[in-house]
């Protein structure tokens, strides 16, 4: 099997490219130093990366890994410690121990616990989904990869697979 990389619009092969090789070399990644003043007045040397992408770059840009929903987590984490604390703040002070200091600590965890605990299912349902996104991701990926762009008439196209007769 041999693949036919001519255009089937134009039948050009000179203009042809593949497009994972002419989106990395529209890309370019620089180191950069910029002076930045910190919160105390100083100033130091910031180090970063700029990346500049050709508008055929951006064109030809991979398909996006799906996003991660990280508020829900984030929220159990900060709704654990609240938790924490307001058990901590009980058992720090003996005076808290009234009946009604009591039932306002319980109130207070009961409702945190309640908060953690739908925070730490909406975080189960959101990874289920990303994890449902991935094998779609990895296909166009994949066909993306196979993928050829003619500069003279604007096109990708999936080359044609032909058979080489045998010498």
């Amino acid at each position: 099997m041999h693949l036919d990389v001519r255009c089937p619009q134009c039948g050009s092969l000179d203009q042809v490219g593949k497009v994972s090789t002419l989106h990395a070399a529209s890309t370019t990644r620089t180191t950069v130093r910029v002076p930045q003043q910190s919160l105390t007045g100083e100033w130091h040397m910031a180090r970063g990366t700029a990346i500049t992408r050709t508008h055929l770059a951006r064109r030809l840009a991979p398909p996006r890994l799906p996003a991660r929903y990280m508020l829900p987590a984030v929220a159990a984490v900060v709704l654990a410690v609240m938790a924490v604390c307001s058990l901590g703040a009980l058992a720090d002070d003996p005076s808290r121990l009234t009946p009604s200091g009591l039932l306002g600590v319980i109130m207070v965890v009961l409702i945190l616990a309640g908060l953690l605990v739908g925070a730490v299912v909406l975080t189960v349902i959101e990874w289920r989904k990303h994890q449902a996104k991935l094998p779609g991701f990895r296909l166009r990926l994949q066909q993306w990869q196979g993928l050829f762009y003619c500069t003279r008439c604007d096109k990708t196209f999936v080359p044609a697979t032909r058979r080489v007769p045998a010498r």
